[in-house]
């Protein structure tokens, strides 16, 4: 009988359909020293687009307040300002390290027993304090956690991929020292 109630209790998720989520990103980061006085310029745009709807448990203003907080803890010697998103399409200004961000996935997705949370955007550097320099990635991570928590499962997957991904944007900064 016990046997049976497993069995069955392994089987439900399976029958589910996917779930997708968005939490607010909490992570640990490291300090990138250097930089200082360096004034840098961040817009965001959201681009994200999905089949199904998300449980939303932050708003994309939020995620944006967010990602600008890491950056700005990130490299602490900045002077950071955060630029309306109308402003992404605008031209960079001279004399400013100007870094835009377009948002093109970011939620946690449960699949079957296992959370598959993706983090994709497109960055593009321009440093704009001397001869322009412009530098373009996109940033693609995706990260995997057992359901064995529930929803906590769904958060630590999308903090691995969003921690690694903003690894990855922040070590971009090296090409501008």
């Amino acid at each position: 009988m016990k046997k049976i109630i497993i069995f069955l209790l392994l089987l439900i998720p399976l029958a589910g359909i996917a779930q997708s989520y968005v939490f607010p990103p909490e992570i640990k980061f490291k300090e990138m020293p250097g930089l200082d006085s360096v004034k840098v310029s961040v817009v965001f745009q959201d681009n994200r687009t999905y089949t199904r709807k998300l449980n939303e448990r932050c708003t994309k203003e939020e995620l944006f307040q967010i990602f600008a907080g890491y950056i700005q803890k990130s490299l602490p010697g900045i002077s950071l300002t955060v630029l309306e998103e109308e402003k992404y399409n605008d031209e960079p200004q001279s004399g400013v390290v100007t870094l835009k961000i377009n948002l093109l996935k970011y939620e946690s997705v449960l699949m079957n027993t296992v959370y598959i949370a993706p983090t994709k955007y497109k960055v593009v550097l321009t440093d704009k304090r001397g001869e322009p320099k412009e530098f373009t990635e996109t940033i693609t991570i995706e990260a995997r956690q057992m359901n064995t928590l529930g929803h906590k499962s769904g958060q630590i997957a999308a903090n691995t991929s969003f921690r690694k991904a903003l690894e990855k944007l922040i070590s971009m900064f090296d090409k501008l020292q």
